[in-house]
């Protein structure tokens, strides 16, 4: 209801002000449904801007910057290493994190196969103490930056997907 009424409020300013379009970009504003309610807990103090609780598509791709080494970087760290938290099943919401850097998913529960095709500005990713990952999908734009750091078990393959639209 408050989203409506400041929507509200918003129009009729807009309108009043001579300007007759406005357009709203509807994606950015989509709350983020993950399968795995610990993945959620565990980055939402990170991502979620405005403190509502969620993260919404706009949040997900737009995270803050950290230090991290000699540079500032959007960074998912959610190692569970020491087994100080509980270990995560599922991550195919990553997918919306368009921007993020590093990805730290050491001594989680994740298999099967982990698209990270569509994060193109990926330097460092560390998926070690997964022993159920079978393949990685990399974007094949962070092949090619030479300084990319990938930390998993021996036998996982890495697959390098090339974006048709950007050859």
């Amino acid at each position: 209801m408050k989203l409506t009424v400041i929507s509200t409020l918003l129009i009729i300013a807009t309108l009043a002000s001579g300007c007759n379009e406005i357009t709203f970009d509807k994606d950015s504003n989509k709350i983020i449904s993950f399968a795995d309610p610990n993945f959620k807990e565990r980055i939402t103090p990170y991502f979620d801007s405005n403190g509502d609780g969620f993260v919404s598509v706009y949040e997900a791709e737009n995270g803050r910057k950290v230090p991290y080494g000699t540079a500032e970087r959007v960074v998912m760290d959610c190692d569970n290493s020491d087994g100080a938290h509980t270990a995560l099943f599922g991550i195919d919401e990553v997918r919306f994190f368009k921007n993020v850097h590093v990805l730290r998913f050491g001594g989680n529960n994740l298999s099967g196969t982990l698209d990270l095709k569509r994060l193109k500005s990926l330097v460092e990713i560390d998926f070690t103490d997964n022993a159920g990952i079978e393949k990685i999908i990399l974007n094949s734009s962070v092949k090619n930056t030479g300084a990319m750091v990938i930390n998993i078990e021996p036998g996982t393959e890495i697959e390098y997907y090339t974006d048709p639209e950007n050859n």
